[in-house]
């Protein structure tokens, strides 16, 4: 676990370098944070597994089934909201600047950031309530459209955590 420990913290501290802008926010750089992150939950599923596997039961092969089921079902509508966040984003860029269509943005982020939580992501969750956040303070309101500099970090954080869930999906 040490080792597992050790590899998120290095991530985290690269994402907190890209959204501080000390490190640029590239495709490559945020894939590697995904990966890095979903290699580490791979491993720690197998550990939970193998630790599983000595206490076989029909107790326990019914309650894994049905965490299995309640996990699936958390990620789809994670998943979901994050894809309507995105569609919001993007509409509320297109052809100017269209603030409202951002107002279901921050409940939608708090409802990834729930789900997260329950299934005990608490960084992939940190980042939904960071970009909630900036959304609530910097962007819902604002008359004039945003640089485009903002508008990519944001479009890029939303990405990162739509890839990361799609990688718990899988």
């Amino acid at each position: 676990l040490d080792g597992a420990s050790a590899r998120i913290g290095t991530q985290r501290d690269a994402l907190a370098a890209i959204a501080s802008g000390q490190r640029p926010a590239s495709e490559d750089a945020l894939l590697e944070i995904a990966g890095t992150l979903l290699q580490v939950d791979a491993s720690l599923d197998e550990q939970v597994e193998r630790m599983g596997s000595h206490n076989d039961g029909a107790g326990n092969e019914a309650l894994a089934s049905e965490t299995r089921r309640v996990t699936a079902v958390l990620l789809q509508e994670a998943a979901h909201n994050i894809a309507r966040v995105r569609e919001s984003t993007l509409t509320a860029m297109l052809d100017g600047w269209h603030p409202a269509e951002l107002a279901e943005v921050p409940r939608l982020l708090h409802e990834v950031g729930g789900a997260l939580r329950i299934l005990d992501q608490a960084h992939p969750a940190d980042l939904a309530t960071g970009i909630q956040g900036y959304v609530q303070s910097e962007l819902l309101g604002r008359e004039t459209s945003p640089d485009a500099n903002t508008l990519e970090r944001v479009a890029d954080a939303v990405s990162s955590l739509e890839m990361y869930l799609e990688g718990l999906e899988d």
